[in-house]
């Protein structure tokens, strides 16, 4: 996989075993459907919209490249024209019309990599936007329905927020820190994230105010935020729920540490945690349920994205260290 493993051994298995002992049920009805592309040492499954559709990273001898998993199983490779090899086409965020949007990088006047955003069409299009040489670092984390882009962007030491629309000029924000770091966004331009500098994340509200919030005093990372506004991310060694409404809990999906990573918008929570050994998949239901998974083999569990549905799309590493692709039907 070409993320870091994202976790630390847990000393003993016991809270894995409970979890795992509530779960059994819900895990023998689940189907994880494992995949490569087709010539890659590597395949991470990084975002699944509400057709199940999958896009990714895949990796060979080359570099990094995209792919388009269509829910029939028919899988498209691609490439940003003129990116620089060592950094590849790295795929982020795919909307439910099958347009992707991640990063490429071009070289800078100093032979350094600077990443820039490509949005690829249904029929295979590319476009990209950043200016070469600019010394702006660009990183998209979502396109929405209305294919809107929205990510951050840093030039120099501070951070930016950006949301470009289809149409009509890119809104440029900055949060009260002025050193803004987005890390999710919705459908309806609501954008989540935190500033380097301090442990406050925030949301910014589709009409442009922000709302700031902490939960625990080690840190507040937000990971995702549905279209009802609800914010996952990880606090301290937890995870965290925190509604639109300015409600907020804590939850440990099991191990030393729980990393959730994307909510769908009937309030379902996907992730992994720290288990022992590597790391595990896990479900978290609307009504506080979790679900433990993994693939067959699988030492190394990230679970990425969740659509409506109630598919996951992520990676895993076998116990040799190889990524693959992985696809979990409820």
């Amino acid at each position: 996989m070409m993320r870091e493993p994202i976790g630390t051994i847990l000393s003993s298995s016991c809270v894995l075993a409970v979890v795992v002992a509530l779960s059994t049920e819900a895990h023998a009805k689940a189907q994880i459907v494992t995949f490569d592309v087709p010539g890659a040492t590597s395949t991470e499954a990084v975002s699944i919209n509400a057709g199940g559709a999958i896009t990714g990273i895949w990796g060979d001898a080359a570099g990094a490249h995209g792919f388009l998993r269509q829910r029939d199983g028919t899988i498209t490779t691609f490439d940003v024209p003129g990116a620089d090899p060592a950094f590849g086409t790295r795929p982020s965020s795919i909307n439910k019309k099958d347009y992707i949007t991640g990063n490429y990088a071009t070289l800078n006047d100093r032979g350094k990599d600077v990443p820039h955003v490509f949005i690829r069409s249904p029929d295979g299009t590319i476009n990209t936007f950043g200016v070469p040489n600019n010394g702006r670092y660009d990183y998209p984390v979502k396109i929405t329905t209305d294919r809107a882009v929205i990510g951050s962007y840093l030039k120099g030491r501070v951070s930016y927020g950006f949301i470009k629309p289809r149409h009509g000029k890119t809104i440029i924000f900055q949060d009260q820190q002025n050193d803004t770091v987005v890390t999710a966004a919705n459908n309806l331009n609501a954008v989540t994230g935190w500033a380097t500098s301090t442990a406050t994340a925030f949301v910014r509200n589709p009409d442009g105010t922000f709302t700031y919030f902490a939960i625990g005093a080690l840190g507040t990372e937000p990971r995702d935020i549905n279209d009802d506004g609800t914010v996952v991310g990880s606090a301290g060694a937890d995870g965290f729920v925190r509604t639109s409404d300015g409600e907020d809990s804590e939850f440990d999906a099991g191990g030393t540490q729980t990393f959730p990573y994307a909510v769908n918008n009937h309030g379902a929570i996907t992730g992994s945690f720290n288990g022992d050994p590597g790391s595990h998949g896990f479900v978290r239901d609307p009504s506080g349920l979790i679900t433990v998974f993994d693939p067959d083999g699988a030492l190394f569990t990230e679970a990425m994205s969740i659509n409506d549905r109630g598919v996951v799309a992520g990676a895993y590493s076998d116990q040799q260290g190889v990524g693959h692709g992985f696809i979990r039907y409820p």
